[in-house]
């Protein structure tokens, strides 16, 4: 019964932490190349012209605007669990 609950903790643990690595790798790639997209995408919306990308366990807001007729990404927010904002940034 030990072993079991052993082998168990060491499954959960490890998923925890391979689903944090992920994570963590998304947010860093995501904020250092503006025009990157999440690697896993589960569905897009695009609204007024920002586009928000929704994947595992996140969401990335990307925000639009007009400058000298050319459109150009004016912010960025990175939510995990549609809850929490982790990080953004305003041009």
């Amino acid at each position: 019964m030990k072993r079991t609950f052993k082998i168990l903790g060491i499954t959960i643990i490890s998923i925890i932490a391979i689903y944090t690595i992920f994570i963590i790798e998304e947010s860093i790639r995501t904020s250092n190349n503006m025009n990157s997209k999440p690697v896993i995408i589960l569905s897009t919306e695009i609204n007024n012209g920002n586009i928000t990308y929704n994947s595992l366990g996140f969401k990335l807001k990307n925000k639009y605007g007009v400058v000298e007729d050319k459109k150009i990404l004016i912010g960025q927010e990175f939510w995990l669990f549609d809850s929490f904002l982790i990080w953004a940034w305003i041009s």
